[in-house]
């Protein structure tokens, strides 16, 4: 699980922004004033918020749904680009939950796993390796290559992303609306 050890304006910010909220619902989703979550994100990495503000702030980021951990966790980096301690053990499980997965979901034990996993990788891990780095250890980055080779990778939400674009102009600019609901209007008639 994601954690903080102490909350400054910086997280704050990340948290909200992850949560995708903007500063009137995240008050209100944590029960403070609009000022106060303000007050915070403008000290940046001041420890502005009480105690109990912290405890708040480690709730609504406990409870809150996977997504949201991965994109706060993704912007959880030190002043020289690294990631922060706590957020990279938070990697290590991830990493160790993904192989655990990978291998359940191909229905194998451990043996017949580690068999697999030698095929591709060239070297033979044993199956104590392979339920260690599903428990204890960080598995190395050729065995998660590996795994995605065997039972592919993770899901791919953004698999039919052809363009990003950084504004709501430039997106009507190349697929104006009438061309992006013209298919629509079509469906239901009104075209």
């Amino acid at each position: 699980m994601t954690t903080v050890q102490k909350w400054t304006g910086r997280e704050t910010r990340a948290l909200r922004q992850a949560l995708r909220m903007s500063i009137r619902d995240f008050s209100a989703h944590l029960g403070v004033a609009e000022r106060t979550v303000s007050k915070w994100e403008a000290a940046m990495d001041a420890a502005c918020p009480r105690p109990e503000m912290q405890a708040a702030l480690d709730t609504a980021l406990g409870t809150a749904a996977e997504d949201v951990r991965s994109r706060f966790t993704s912007t959880q980096r030190d002043q020289a680009g690294r990631v922060a301690p706590e957020v990279a053990s938070d990697l290590a499980a991830a990493a160790r939950r993904r192989l655990a997965d990978g291998r359940n979901a191909a229905g194998l034990s451990p043996e017949a796993f580690a068999r697999l996993l030698g095929t591709v990788l060239g070297w033979s891990p044993t199956a104590e390796r392979v339920v260690n780095w599903e428990t204890t250890e960080t598995p190395p980055g050729d065995v998660l290559l590996a795994l995605d080779v065997l039972v592919g990778p993770t899901a791919d939400n953004l698999a039919g992303l052809i363009a990003v674009y950084p504004s709501r102009s430039q997106l009507t600019a190349h697929l104006p609306a009438d061309r992006l609901l013209g298919r629509v209007l079509s469906i239901m008639g009104a075209r």
